[in-house]
């Protein structure tokens, strides 16, 4: 399975230059006075594209990607960029949102930063002569999604998720439902933004029409009304009534599609229910049947009903 290298930087809209597209973080390249090398990571020289994050000491842990003590890069791997929201906040850690911002596909990572000349478009940064950068992929490889759709959370500051520093090795100390939903995330992205919809199911290898319709819910669906869902129920499931996570300040809810888009089901807020991610699993693994009349699930042979509703209307 291809290792996976998260990195963490300012956010930008663009990140193909300062111009109109001030970088947002804490860094401290940025806050000291220092030049915000990830303006560039987006931005193609010579068909690929140059990826800077601020990690430790200048260096990746190629051992922690699979590589050997004298290992000066590796290949193949999927970087993932995540970058923390400017304004969005948890409502009660006051915490702000960490998300998926783009990713580069079968990247080079470095062990040590390299060096490549300044492009015209980095003349703005007067006082460098060089841009560095710790990962680099073909263009057609890497993908920046545009602010809207940066929906995927990164939980940060709890164990098995990305931490402080801004390189995140996943391992098996790592949350293993987290890292394989963060990589179907990607695969079914990266479909979409090259092929049609209607080739998803095809291009879904080994995956049951449960698996694929499941992927589509969470995410190939009308963003606006996910979020809007989401925090009309705080984090809350419709069926359980209870806080997903209470502990920790994070919203894994997910939005699940009553009747199923590939059975003509609409992708708009009356089709959808707000559920934790083990329950909204285990209607798609029983292909269980809402009744609309008294807003229930049938799981099982068991019934399970709405407790929470703020949306939903009886049919």
């Amino acid at each position: 399975m291809k290792q996976i290298l998260i990195l963490h930087i300012a956010w930008m809209r663009d990140y193909c230059g300062l111009k109109n597209d001030k970088p947002y973080g804490q860094f401290g390249h940025m806050t000291q006075g220092g030049s915000p090398h990830e303006a560039f990571n987006f931005l193609p020289y010579k068909d690929r594209c140059y990826g800077y994050a601020a990690v430790s000491n200048g260096r990746v842990n190629l051992q922690k990607l699979g590589g050997d003590t004298e290992a000066e890069y590796l290949d193949n791997i999927l970087v993932i960029w995540t970058a923390t929201h400017p304004s969005q906040r948890d409502p009660i850690s006051k915490r702000r949102y960490r998300y998926v911002v783009g990713w580069y596909n079968k990247a080079r990572v470095s062990a040590d930063m390299m060096e490549r000349s300044k492009i015209a478009a980095a003349k703005e940064l007067k006082d460098i002569d060089k841009l560095i950068y710790i990962a680099s992929a073909n263009a057609f490889d890497c993908c920046l999604l545009k602010e809207v759709d940066r929906i995927f959370e990164v939980p940060a500051m709890i164990k098995g998720y990305p931490g402080v520093s801004p390189a995140f090795y996943p391992s098996e100390n790592s949350n293993q439902e987290w890292i394989l939903s963060l990589r179907d995330y990607i695969e079914t992205k990266s479909i979409l933004e090259n092929k049609a919809l209607k080739n998803i199911i095809d291009n879904l290898d080994g995956a049951t029409s449960e698996r694929r319709e499941y992927l589509r819910e969470v995410f190939v669906r009308d963003a606006k009304h996910v979020k809007e869902l989401k925090k009309l129920y705080g984090g809350r499931c419709q069926i359980s009534g209870q806080k997903v996570l209470e502990d920790f300040s994070v919203d894994i809810t997910e939005a699940h599609h009553i009747r199923w888009l590939t059975r003509g089901g609409s992708d708009e807020k009356d089709n959808m229910i707000v559920l934790s991610p083990n329950l909204h699993a285990a209607i798609h693994a029983t292909n269980a049947e809402f009744n609309w009349s008294e807003l229930s699930f049938d799981i099982g042979g068991k019934k399970f009903p709405v407790i929470l509703n703020k949306h939903l209307k009886n049919k």
